[in-house]
C-alpha cells in the first residue's frame, strides 16, 4: 500500500487531519527541512578532500529516526534508519562500531545532543561524517519575533504533543535549525553529508538561498541530500520512506554516492509522479505533486563517498 505524507500546518497550536481516501492515507503532519549553508570562502580542508579518498574505516554515521506516537506511520523512522544504516554497511565496508543509531524513545533532544556528543569523540579532522535524518519538523516565525523571517524547528520525539510549537523550542523539546547546525559544525571531519528523508527536506535552503536572505551557518565542506524541495511532499511505499528505499537500491548498484542519489532521484520523481496521477484519477481535492528529491553539494563532496569497491576490485 502506498502512503502520501503531506505536511503542513495551519498554526502552532492545531497539529494534524488524517485524511482516509480508499488504499491511500493522506496524512497532515509536520514537516521538516533540513538545509546546510557552505561558506563561500577557500579552505585548506577541502583541497585535502580532492586529494585523497574517504577512509570507510574512519566513517561514522549518525542515524537519527524521530516518529512520535502521537503521529501516524511511526514505524517508518525506525525501518529507514535500520535500512539506511544496513545499506551503508554493506556497500562502504563501515565498521558498525562506527555507527550509533538513535531511534523514537531515544531521539529526544537530549538524546540527539549525546549522539552529537558521540560523534565529535570518535572523530577527527580526517574523517567522513554522515548524519541521516527521518523525522518531521516545520518552519515556524522567527523566535525572535522578527518580521518576515522564518526559524526552521526539528521536531523530536516526545510522549506527548506540546501545546505549542513556541513552547517546544524554548522548553528544548524540538531543536532549532541553529542549534542542529551549530551541533554539526562542531564535530570534526573533512567531508560531511546530511541526508534528509522529510517532506519539505529542502524547504529551508530554497527559502533562504533563492530568495537571497541566506544564512550563514559556517558549516565547512558538509552537503546535503534531500528527499523533496519546498512545496513536496515526501511519500511512502509499504512500511519505508520512498527516498530512503531508493536510496539504498540505488547504493547497491553505484560507484559512488552521487551517481546513486541521481538513480534515485529518478525513481522517486516515476513512482510519486504515478500516485499523483491515481490520486487526480480518483478526483481527489488534495493537493499532489511529484516529489523531487535535490543536492546541494558546492565541494563535489557527495562524490568522495565510493560505494562497492571491493565487489567492483572482485570483478577486475
Amino acid at each position: 500500500m502506498l502512503r502520501l505524507l503531506e505536511t503542513e500546518y495551519s498554526d502552532l497550536f492545531s497539529f494534524m487531519i488524517r485524511i482516509i481516501m480508499g488504499k491511500y492515507m493522506i496524512r497532515v503532519v509536520i514537516a521538516l527541512s533540513v538545509f546546510v549553508s557552505i561558506l563561500a570562502s577557500s579552505n585548506t580542508a577541502f583541497a585535502k578532500n580532492k586529494a585523497e579518498p574517504i577512509d570507510t574505516q574512519d566513517t561514522y554515521i549518525l542515524a537519527i529516526g524521530s516518529c512520535p506516537p502521537w503521529q501516524p506511520l511511526k514505524n517508518i523512522c525506525r525501518n529507514d534508519v535500520r535500512l539506511f544504516v544496513s545499506t551503508a554497511v554493506s556497500t562502504m565496508g563501515i565498521p558498525t562500531e562506527n555507527i550509533k543509531e538513535i531511534v523514537d524513545s531515544e531521539a529526544t533532544y537530549e538524546g540527539v545532543v549525546k549522539g552529537f556528543r558521540w560523534l565529535k569523540e570518535k572523530s577527527s579532522s580526517d574523517s567522513a561524517v554522515i548524519v541521516y535524518y527521518n523525522g518531521h519538523g516545520t518552519l515556524l516565525q522567527s523566535i525572535g519575533g522578527e518580521a518576515n523571517k522564518k526559524e526552521e524547528v526539528f521536531v523530536l520525539w516526545s510522549e506527548e504533543f506540546p501545546f505549542a510549537g513556541l513552547y517546544a523550542v524554548v522548553a528544548k523539546i524540538w531543536m532549532t535549525d541553529k542549534e542542529l547546525a551549530s551541533l554539526i559544525g562542531d564535530v570534526p571531519g573533512r567531508a560531511k553529508v546530511v541526508v534528509a528523508d522529510t517532506c519539505h527536506a529542502g524547504g529551508a535552503d530554497e527559502y533562504l538561498e533563492r530568495r537571497g536572505k541566506k544564512v550563514d551557518y559556517g558549516l565547512e565542506d558538509t552537503a546535503l541530500l534531500a528527499a523533496a524541495e519546498a512545496g513536496q511532499l515526501a511519500f511512502a511505499t509499504g512500511d519505508y520512506g520512498l527516498f530512503t528505499l531508493r536510496l539504498s537500491d540505488a547504493m547497491r548498484n553505484s560507484a559512488d554516492l552521487q551517481e546513486a542519489f541521481y538513480k534515485a532521484r529518478v525513481k522517486t520523481m516515476e513512482e510519486s509522479r504515478s500516485i499523483c496521477r491515481e490520486l487526480r484519477e480518483k478526483k481527489s481535492k488534495d493537493y499532489c505533486e511529484e516529489q523531487g528529491p535535490m543536492f546541494d553539494d558546492p565541494f563535489g563532496i557527495v562524490k568522495l563517498f565510493k560505494l562497492n569497491t571491493k565487489k567492483e576490485s572482485a570483478d577486475n
